[in-house]
């Protein structure tokens, strides 16, 4: 459990999770992330198929002048030989003065790779000066798991389904409500 914590000028990212079970990040601060690339406040990225990413829970976590607030690069996790699961869950997030709150990237194009199982459940998202809601880089949305945005709100008010997704080509294993 990491909880009330300011995670503040990192280099390349705030927080990394590369694996892991039974994780947990309550009223957390993670902001002037920078450096070398992502720059993300969260990068979720395991290095391999041999990790888990299960039970991860992010609970009232604000994201301030990072790159990117959530990072999903998971191209690693899937493998040949067996489907992967994860379980990533998250409430109530604030994105404030980043270039893209949700980044889900990666899965190029590998024989063989199997579908990732599980989800990513985001519910209560608010935006304050962020250019772009989502970015989608993808060339292979076999594998993406199930992936389901859901209230989202900006310093406007609420936002629609279309201004989430501007920019977004593919919303192909996407869910956004």
């Amino acid at each position: 459990v990491i909880e009330n914590v300011v995670v503040d000028f990192n280099r390349r990212n705030g927080v990394t999770i590369a694996g892991g079970e039974n994780i947990q990040i309550k009223n957390a601060l993670i902001s002037n992330t920078f450096g070398t690339q992502p720059k993300s406040g969260i990068d979720f990225e395991p290095d391999n198929g041999n990790h888990q990413l299960k039970n991860i829970s992010l609970r009232d976590v604000t994201f301030f002048n990072n790159a990117f607030g959530l990072n999903f690069y998971l191209n690693s996790y899937a493998v040949h030989n067996k489907n992967k699961t994860l379980n990533i869950d998250a409430n109530n997030l604030t994105f404030k003065d980043q270039i893209t709150a949700l980044v889900i990237y990666g899965f190029e194009k590998k024989p063989n790779k199997l579908p990732l199982l599980g989800q990513i459940t985001i519910n209560g998202v608010h935006l304050e000066n962020v250019n772009n809601p989502i970015h989608k880089s993808m060339e292979d949305f076999k594998i993406l798991p199930k992936f389901s945005i859901s209230n989202w709100s900006a310093n406007k008010g609420k936002i629609n389904r279309n201004e989430m997704l501007k920019g977004v080509k593919n919303t192909r294993g996407l869910e956004v409500k």
